[in-house]
């Protein structure tokens, strides 16, 4: 199979988030793709309007910086899972087993194939798993230090594709999949993604930030904008594949997650520069000559009308049932 890109074979020897249909061959990089949802979350969050709603169903006034850049960080771990060489093989071509074949058994999924590895089942795996992605940092941001936020957040991380993650369920565990194939080598990629999510969001790492808000509400709101950013970060013609690492990789994420937050239009600040007071719907959505029943409704709906949370913790209503927790840090 001859394939029309300058580094050949590439999805053999590096961890890919996105193949080409039509040439398998063609990949973006794992580390690409995550720091293009990374860069979208961050844009989304820098909209006043969204900001303002986040806060609110935190129960909270504002979302300060470094909350914002914790919840890019978890956006940019969404397709963590795909580490696994389960699914990293799927694209392989007969020619790349050498002579081999797949294994029987080896999933091809990389949210519910990573329910075993979270919930302990395959313990070999969780025990490098967690380490490597720098649990022991993360759980600094929780506010009992216990995990129970932050687990929260990072299983609605992983149900951006619209259902509710659940760890009491999923697939056997399968250990060999976690474990490194040929070039390829899950622990260490996972490493190599938990250093860079520090060097694209530092400021998640504050010494003296304040924990990440707890209630329902936010971790709904936060999975839907989890799942707006990884559509955004996924459009290639605004995101183009990329096979091999750059360094500053980021910069250009961050600079296309600007312009299609601005072209979808959920960046109006240019329009309100010529706005002298409310604007109409015709102004916001140009070529659209009257909006329907819900887009009326949602028009018309005030800006500050939705009740604000009960608390500040996790309820019945949380998005999923945690059997587990994050594994105790080690302290010298």
């Amino acid at each position: 199979m001859t394939l029309s890109h300058a580094n050949p074979n590439a999805y053999t020897r590096a961890h890919w988030a996105k193949s080409d249909r039509q040439s398998p061959g063609r990949i973006h990089l794992l580390e690409h793709h995550l720091a293009d949802v990374g860069a979208c979350m961050e844009a989304l969050l820098n909209q006043t309007t969204i900001r303002r709603r986040l806060a609110s169903a935190a129960g909270r006034d504002a979302i300060d910086e470094a909350t914002a850049a914790r919840l890019a960080v978890f956006a940019a771990l969404h397709d963590i899972g795909k580490v696994n060489v389960g699914f990293q093989t799927q694209i392989w071509q007969a020619e790349d087993w050498q002579g081999a074949r797949r294994p029987n058994g080896w999933g091809r999924g990389h949210t519910r194939d990573i329910v075993p590895v979270l919930n302990y089942d395959d313990k070999e795996a969780a025990a490098w798993f967690f380490p490597a992605l720098g649990s022991e940092d993360l759980l600094e941001w929780d506010v009992d230090y216990d995990g129970e936020t932050v687990i929260s957040l990072f299983v609605a991380t992983l149900s951006h594709h619209g259902e509710p993650l659940n760890l009491a369920g999923g697939p056997q565990k399968n250990p060999r999949m976690w474990q490194a194939y040929g070039a390829l080598d899950p622990k260490a990629c996972v490493k190599r993604i938990g250093g860079l999510a520090r060097d694209w969001f530092p400021a998640a790492f504050a010494q003296d930030a304040p924990p990440l808000p707890s209630a329902p509400e936010f971790q709904h709101m936060f999975l839907g904008l989890c799942t707006l950013a990884d559509w955004l970060g996924s459009d290639e013609t605004r995101f183009p594949f990329q096979d091999a690492p750059q360094a500053d990789y980021i910069a250009a994420a961050r600079s296309r997650a600007k312009a299609i937050v601005r072209e979808v239009g959920l960046d109006i600040a240019k329009q309100r520069e010529g706005f002298g007071g409310e604007p109409s719907f015709q102004s916001l959505f140009v070529g659209l000559e009257a909006p329907n029943s819900i887009q009326q409704a949602a028009y018309d709906a005030p800006l500050d009308g939705f009740p604000r949370p009960r608390g500040d913790r996790p309820g019945d209503d949380r998005c999923y049932e945690r059997p587990h927790r994050f594994p105790p840090p080690t302290r010298g």
